[in-house]
């Protein structure tokens, strides 16, 4: 099931200015909901616009790290998910499990039927430790490939393409579907939009406009559940 925005649906409990920039502010439905963020990069960079949107009487937490790979982000679940209570997770994990090492290397970093079982352990952890917990999974955001790999020829550390982010979405989908977690499709979300005014001359990360975008996606989604 994936999530679509509903924006013209979500109550708004009013606006808060920043600059030159005006933010809706999402109405917190229950008192004191605590959500978590949990991500690489990506969701760092929007994290802050959620908070933004966010700003009623929900608690949003998310670590100061980047949550990098699947595996880096179920070896740190104690400190993340079971010390860390949540009422709503949000999570994404793929942009560095697709990495390719060496540099023009066609092998990913986490092969992705380890992916997927990484996924289903993140989630089954979540669940043993708070079952009430509704779970929402991000999908991974697009890769311009000839932007990447010109942002990545002079250091020739690794490669990304967005051939696997698609297959790892696909088969990461699968597994959701089966176990009733909601998608967050920022794939399509970015996809649909303007890359040359959201994303980075690097091919992977986003300018400041396009994580407001993805800081909105992301409230949108979680306001769903409130």
């Amino acid at each position: 099931m994936k999530l679509k925005s509903r924006r013209n649906f979500l109550k708004r409990t009013g606006l808060i200015t920043i600059g030159s920039m005006v933010f809706p502010i999402i109405s917190k439905g229950i008192s004191g909901t605590k959500i978590t963020l949990l991500g690489d990069s990506i969701r760092m960079n929007y994290q802050p616009y959620v908070s933004l949107y966010m700003m009623d009487s929900n608690e949003i937490w998310g670590p100061d790290e980047n949550c990098m790979y699947s595996t880096h982000l179920l070896a740190n679940a104690d400190k993340w998910i079971k010390n860390q209570k949540a009422d709503i997770i949000h999570l994404n994990a793929g942009l560095h499990d697709i990495k390719t090492i060496p540099y023009n290397s066609q092998k990913n970093l986490v092969p992705i039927s380890s992916y997927i079982d990484n996924i289903e352990r993140i989630i089954k952890y979540i669940h043993n430790y708070w079952p009430e917990c509704r779970i929402i999974w991000a999908n991974i955001t697009p890769i311009d490939n000839e932007k990447s790999a010109a942002s990545q020829a002079e250091r020739q550390d690794f490669n990304r393409y967005n051939e696997d982010v698609i297959h790892y979405n696909e088969a990461a989908e699968k597994l959701l579907n089966r176990l009733g977690i909601p998608v967050n499709d920022l794939f399509s979300f970015v996809m649909e939009g303007d890359k040359n005014k959201i994303m980075k001359e690097d091919g992977v990360h986003f300018t400041d406009f396009g994580n407001q975008l993805l800081g909105e996606k992301v409230a949108d989604a979680i306001a769903l559940f409130l």
